[in-house]
């Protein structure tokens, strides 16, 4: 009897134990299942609240667009205004007028500069970039004066940064030329095109006779500079008035790295150490520069 009430006892404890464990497991489902459906309402709504959304912006929105279209051509309008109020010239001129007048005189004024030591910047038949009229008694034809006009502009401002920046020797200068006004190769070139540091690209490659003043203005530069100075072009032509964009430069060494010592370097071996002259590297050695550049009038 005793054996029986035992297992009576054990089977009741076991099914117990069975029917905790399955409410254990029931819970942990039901919980699981508010969860997965609490889940699924809140993106239920969040789907409802997009479909509900307006199409089309607010009013408030479509304000502050408007707000901001107006600040924006505002501003492009001022800025447009402020460099044709920097940049102006004088295109209503004869042919006469504009080389005797204008272009020779410029010139003229350029070719004066000299370096803070007394030496001049550029030859004395250096034409920035306008060898087709200087020297010579060849006229522009009345089509081309406005741009030449703008293009001596340019290049007087853009020699006005080089020289302050204090550049060695400004060997070339060209720019877009019509066609023309292309000249032949005279047998006086200037030194600019005798002694061109880099062979130059076509011009035609850059721009070929853009049909308005506003636009891309193209230029070559070709200067002989030290290291400082040649920061101080990209600096100055950087923050000047034009709107200036270097499109490429090429740096190279002017010479030899070390000088070559005296022919009587032997005989110089006794001397006094004051007469003795010491070969070696230059710590800041010029640099023959050629910079490709775009001044943009809009």
């Amino acid at each position: 009897m005793k054996r029986k009430q035992i297992a009576m006892v054990g089977l009741g404890v076991a099914m117990a134990g069975v029917l905790i464990g399955s409410g254990c497991v029931l819970a942990s489902a039901l919980s699981h299942t508010e969860d997965v459906a609490r889940t699924r309402d809140n993106k239920r709504a969040e789907l409802g609240r997009i479909y509900s959304e307006p199409v089309f912006p607010s009013t408030a929105h479509v304000t502050m667009i408007h707000d901001d279209t107006r600040a924006l051509s505002s501003w492009n309008t001022d800025f447009i205004k402020t460099q044709r109020a920097i940049l102006q010239v004088e295109t209503n001129l004869s042919p006469s007028q504009f080389k005797i007048q204008v272009l020779q005189p410029a010139i003229r004024e350029l070719a004066k500069t000299q370096t803070d030591g007394g030496a001049r910047v550029v030859a004395a038949d250096f034409a920035f970039g306008f060898d087709a009229y200087i020297p010579g008694d060849r006229m522009p034809a009345v089509a081309d004066i406005p741009r030449l006009a703008v293009q001596l502009e340019l290049t007087r401002r853009l020699c006005r940064e080089m020289f302050a920046a204090n550049v060695i020797v400004l060997t070339k200068i060209q720019h877009a030329v019509s066609d023309r006004a292309t000249p032949e190769t005279p047998a006086h070139a200037s030194r600019a095109t005798r002694l061109g540091a880099v062979a130059p690209r076509p011009m035609a490659d850059l721009d070929r006779n853009p049909p308005t003043l506003t636009g891309r203005h193209p230029f070559i530069l070709e200067f002989t500079a030290r290291k400082g100075a040649m920061l101080a072009v990209l600096n100055r032509l950087a923050s000047c008035d034009l709107f200036v964009t270097v499109r490429d430069i090429d740096v190279r060494k002017a010479g030899s790295d070390v000088k070559a010592p005296p022919e009587n370097w032997m005989e110089m071996g006794d001397a006094h150490h004051q007469q003795r002259v010491v070969s070696g590297p230059e710590l800041d050695a010029p640099l023959l520069v050629r910079m490709t550049l775009d001044v943009e009038i809009f």
